[in-house]
């Protein structure tokens, strides 16, 4: 049987392990071996494991079971930390620290359980071993190394008997007594903790090395190409001048090839003088151990030689040759441009910048720039564009993306002058270098008028454009504030002056006015009061203050007034007369007339819209009160309509009770005599009943039937019939009556509706039937194809009512001839109807005939009419676009034509006239 001293044992792999660790830690020193120094770090771990675990039985289980095994775990996991960088593979995080922290909690809590412990370290140990030859194994298209091979052999061996050991413990069939107990499982166990290590040690190490060389070849490769990819002459010399190397732009200046040049002298291919002073720099540069630099001229073309020492060599330099006659020659053509640039860059009369891009400063400005911003060149030169130009950095790079966005190569910014005024320049830019430096060109052009004029147009549209959605004093700000801008001001105001032209209402200050602004004042008060910036209004023209404070009479500013440097004053004149003035203020320069116009302009445009804005209000009031009017008159026509129509009524009322009176007294009347015929004859039938009852003798039988002849039965059974027939037509005109008025007064009909027009006539003569049949006939012509039309029904009724009325009035009989009404209906065209009522009355004379739809007009005596009839006729067909004609003569009758649209809200067939009557 297999057995080993096991303390022994373990204390060979302690040692082994510890001096794998320091040969693969001294091996590791340099550049790129960080691989090898992970690597013997891990033999570091595995010594150090076991020597802790060599310790069971001399120190507590915590130390010899517990961290010994923790550090073994945490060995494997550096294995495969170190395998996985290398190869470049990659790994969940957690597959490195789990494992030893799974070790050391389990191994904790089984501390007493060995079985348990040996398992499940075996599938820990054994996991970890196979994700290290995971990460081993060549990849697809990967070709692997021997290194490769005896580093995953070692692990698979390990692997192997890790797990049999386990299925074997799992299994009761090995037997381990302790950590150093001697038997064959623990001497093949460390054995291969042993073997195992120094395996995969040497596999690593060999890969590394496989690496490295593969890496110093591909590198030299590298560096021959680019050596000889350089266009630039460059040799590797010795001290005695041999050529140890030399590229292929040098060979060929030389007229050779690289391989025919190397061992070769260099002093046999240059002229002696050249070659000797070559190997003297060559020696001071080896000397000194600093890079020397010569020139020389061959075959008419200028060298620049570069000599380097090569670091760690005695006698070898690099020399890097470069063909310099070009550059000089384009040298030279430069400094002539320079100097025809600075003739012209100082003679033009353009104003030139020259901006160092980095920093924004002003390298160079010419004379023009000096006149233009008034500052000498030399303080230019000491300034910073942004100390020029106003807009901030979000604005300027808004507006180089707009010049991007529009495709144009200018940018549009403002400039500020030397006393303080603002320009509106066209700068074009562009890259040029000097002295090898980058820089800009920068042309400036003075666009002020044609920008000023940009923006008067722009700010004259936007006043346009918010007339009407901005309250009148958001827009008199908005429209100040534009003025504020346009001139460059910081204090902004607006007054109006009052239609008594001795009074002013202070309307708007811009923020600028009243920032620091403490005073009070009042928001009207007199001219007389003001001071010298309402001399507009006194001298009825714009005034210019560009010395405010040196203005003796300033009285009108009231104490804790914001300060005023400078001052534009604008009236606004309409009819000779000021109504407005506004005013700028404090622009950093003096006010010029393209300032003045520009505030003028925006005064002159505010007013407009300001005053046409207050007519729009005040219509829009005259309207809202003329609505209200029409709403009182329409309620006061509702009253007289109404009115009219309770007198009409009235008057109408004892005829109607006539009417009704006639078939209810018949009626009455046929009832007594129907009560006396049912007594007879409930006597004759009383007398038969009798008779029946005693048996039908003929005495009884006699006596009925004489009563029978003596109340003439067959009489009243024939008059019975004719009473009831009577009755029943006086009950239906009754109806007929009750059913008229409910048609013509169509009571609570208040809405538009299609109506019969003929049957509306029908009820409404039946209505006043009792007006008409004593004094006149009706004829009737009724067009049979009249369509409904769209009306108030009730309300037509009251015309058709008040015009027949008016005719039975006018109709006077003689001799007991009654006179006639004529009615009349046709359709005229597809929209519209008319309606005609024709009398034979005495007509109406000539000098009432234009007054007679006036209100309250009438030529009847006190108590017979009201004067209101003709007047709602006119309101109601006015209501229904509709028109009434009259032709009348004294003595020959009054015609009324009533033309009504067949649906008023579908368009104007008939011309509408006014509901007021004339």
């Amino acid at each position: 049987m297999i057995s080993a001293d096991v303390p022994t044992l373990l204390l060979v792999i302690v040692v082994v392990s510890f001096i794998l660790a320091a040969t693969v830690s001294f091996a590791s020193l340099g550049e790129g071996m960080r691989s090898l120094r992970l690597w013997a770090l891990s033999m570091l771990l595995h010594g150090l494991a076991y020597f802790i675990l060599s310790l069971r039985g001399h120190a507590p289980d915590l130390v010899s079971i517990v961290i010994g095994n923790t550090l073994l775990t945490a060995t494997f996991s550096l294995f495969l930390y170190t395998v996985a960088g290398f190869l470049q593979r990659r790994y969940p995080s957690w597959l490195y620290w789990v494992p030893a922290t799974a070790v050391a909690v389990l191994f904790l809590i089984f501390i007493d359980n060995q079985p348990l412990r040996l398992i499940l370290a075996g599938l820990i140990y054994g996991s970890q071993q196979l994700l290290v030859i995971h990460a081993a194994w060549p990849r697809p298209g990967e070709k692997g190394s021997r290194g490769h091979a005896l580093l995953i052999l070692a692990l698979l061996i390990v692997t192997v008997v890790m797990y049999a050991r386990t299925v074997g413990v799992a299994a009761g069939v090995i037997q381990i007594p302790s950590l150093t107990s001697p038997g064959a499982t623990q001497t093949i166990t460390y054995v291969l903790a042993l073997i195992v290590p120094l395996l995969s040690t040497v596999g690593f190490v060999f890969m590394v090395k496989v690496s490295a060389d593969r890496q110093i070849t591909e590198g030299k490769r590298l560096l021959d190409t680019l050596f000889d990819s350089i266009e630039e002459s460059i040799a590797m010399v010795r001290r005695d001048g041999t050529i140890l190397a030399i590229n292929r732009i040098g060979a060929e200046r030389l007229g050779r090839t690289p391989e025919s040049l190397v061992g070769g002298a260099m002093t046999e291919l240059v002229p002696a003088a050249i070659a000797e002073r070559r190997m003297r720099v060559i020696g001071r540069a080896l000397d000194s151990h600093h890079a020397e630099q010569i020139e020389d001229e061959r075959l008419g073309r200028r060298l620049r030689i570069n000599i380097y020492p090569v670091p760690g060599s005695e006698d070898t330099v690099v020399m890097h040759g470069t063909d310099i006659t070009d550059s000089l020659a384009a040298e030279q053509a430069l400094r002539h441009s320079e100097e025809r640039y600075r003739a012209l860059f100082e003679n033009s009369h353009t104003v030139m910048l020259i901006i160092d891009p980095d920093s924004s400063a002003i390298v160079d400005a010419n004379t023009a720039a000096s006149r233009y911003y008034g500052w000498s060149p030399q303080t230019l030169r000491s300034m910073r564009i942004t100390d020029i130009n106003v807009l901030s950095n979000e604005e300027v790079r808004a507006e180089m993306t707009r010049a991007k966005a529009a495709k144009r190569d200018y940018f549009l910014f403002r400039h500020r002058l030397a006393d303080g005024a603002i320009r509106d320049v066209e700068v074009f830019s562009g890259p040029i270098r000097i002295a090898g430096r980058p820089m800009l060109y920068s042309i400036i052009h003075d666009v002020s008028e044609r920008q000023r004029g940009i923006r008067r147009t722009q700010a004259l549209l936007d006043i346009g454009a918010v007339d009407g959605r901005l309250a009148e004093q958001e827009f008199l700000t908005r429209g100040l504030e534009h003025a504020e801008r346009l001139t460059d001001s910081a204090i902004g105001f607006l007054h109006f002056v009052n239609d008594d032209q001795e009074s002013i209402e202070l309307a708007v200050w811009t923020a600028g006015a009243l920032r620091g602004c403490t005073a009070a004042h009042d928001t009207h008060y007199p001219i007389s009061k003001a001071g010298i910036w309402a001399d507009c209004f006194r001298q009825k023209r714009p005034v210019v203050f560009n010395d405010y404070p040196g203005y003796r009479d300033k009285h009108g500013l009231p104490e804790g007034h914001a300060h005023l440097q400078r001052l534009i004053s604008v009236p606004v004149i309409e009819d000779g007369q000021v109504r407005m003035m506004i005013g700028v203020g404090n622009k950093d320069g003096d006010y010029l007339d393209a300032d003045i116009e520009s505030v003028q302009l925006i005064g002159n445009d505010i007013w407009r819209i300001v005053r046409h804005d207050r007519a729009e209000r005040e219509i829009a009031i005259s309207l809202d009160q003329q609505r209200e009017l029409n709403a009182k008159l329409e309620e006061a026509h509702n009253q007289l309509l109404q009115s009219e129509k309770m007198a009409s009524i009235g008057q109408l009322a004892a005829g109607v009770a006539h009417e009704i009176n006639n078939p209810v007294g018949f009626v009455t009347s046929n009832l007594g005599t129907l009560e006396s015929y049912l007594d007879d004859i409930f006597a004759i039938t009383d007398a038969y009943e009798a008779a029946e009852a005693a048996g039908g003798p003929l005495a009884e039988l006699k006596t009925a039937a004489e009563l029978r002849q003596e109340k003439d039965f067959d009489y009243l059974k024939s008059d019975i019939r004719q009473l009831m027939a009577e009755s029943r037509d006086g009950l239906q005109r009754v109806r007929k009556i009750v059913q008229d008025l409910k048609d013509f007064s169509r009571v609570g009909d208040t809405h538009w509706q299609w109506a019969d027009i003929h049957q509306g006539i029908e009820s409404t003569l039946n209505v006043v039937w009792n007006e008409l049949k004593y004094k006149s006939t009706v004829t009737r012509h009724y067009a049979p194809d009249l369509p409904q039309i769209h009306c108030l029904p009730s309300q037509l009724n009251q015309v058709f009512m008040n015009l027949l009325v008016n005719a039975a009035h006018a109709i006077e009989p003689i001799d007991g001839k009654l006179g006639e009404i004529t009615i009349t209906t046709r359709r005229l065209g597809e929209d519209a109807i008319q309606i005609e009522f024709r009398d034979t009355g005495k007509g109406i004379p000539e000098e009432n005939l234009k007054r007679i739809f006036e209100p309250f007009f009438t030529t009847k005596p006190v108590g017979k009419g009201t004067g209101l009839g003709l007047s709602i006729a006119w309101g109601i067909i006015g209501k229904h676009k509709g028109h009434i004609d009259v032709t009348s003569q004294a003595g020959n009758g009054t015609t009324f034509t009533l033309t009504v649209p067949i649906d008023p809200s579908s368009g104007e067939s008939a011309q509408p006239q006014s509901m007021i009557p004339p």
